[in-house]
């Protein structure tokens, strides 16, 4: 490396401007990354509402999805099973499905034992488990 002593105007007035150029760079190197750091929290933010909206949106779709075909299948089976275990004889068991299956649609306020929600299936089982006639119709 060489060394020259700043015996001239000339020489002093270049190391200013390395120096002035070298700190402005540093200042610019200070602004670039506090407008990075500030996207970034901007992006983190925005990313935080994103996942409470996607949060509600899985909520909202969570509380109106009815079973699948496979869960009907399902709910159709115990309540089949309930029935003929219920009333052996094949005749006098419409009765029973049009008492259960109207239960189902008055407690859980459906139209039709397939309209009742997914997260309410368990439940739904459970009383249909539970359930006993008000009476049989003969």
């Amino acid at each position: 490396m060489l060394v020259k002593s700043f015996t001239d105007e000339l020489a002093w007035k270049v190391q200013r401007q390395l120096v002035n150029s070298y700190f402005r760079g540093q200042a610019s190197q200070s602004n670039s990354l506090k407008s990075l750091l500030q996207a970034t929290r901007n992006i983190l933010a925005g990313q935080e509402i994103m996942s409470e909206r996607l949060e509600d949106v899985e909520n909202k779709l969570e509380s109106q999805i009815t079973l699948d075909s496979g869960q009907q299948r399902r709910l159709q089976g115990a309540i089949n099973k309930k029935v003929c275990g219920y009333e052996p004889d094949k005749p006098s068991r419409p009765g029973l499905f049009r008492q259960l299956h109207k239960e189902i649609k008055d407690r859980w306020n459906v139209p039709s034992y397939k309209d009742v929600l997914r997260h309410d299936l368990q439940d739904v089982l459970n009383y249909v488990a539970a359930w006993v006639p008000i009476h049989r119709e003969e």
